[in-house]
């Protein structure tokens, strides 16, 4: 909130307040989506692939740093 005397100027800063605001949201919701969709397409792959190859990659010594 502004707080500028100047009624014309308090107005200004608010919307620019509010669109920094906004901007700051949208980031962070295309950054949860884009970790939301990570996890799903390892997942599927993970699904996918053969039964032996999820144990030879799990038995991996740096699996647990690498994942």
């Amino acid at each position: 909130m502004s707080t500028d005397s100047d009624i014309n100027n308090a107005i200004k800063e608010n919307k620019q307040y509010e669109m920094k605001c906004k901007a700051y949201y949208d980031e962070y919701i295309k950054k949860r989506v884009y970790n939301s969709n990570q996890i799903k397409a390892c997942a599927l792959l993970w699904e996918i692939c053969a039964k032996i190859m999820p144990n030879k990659i799990s038995a991996e010594v740096d699996f647990e740093t690498q994942i």
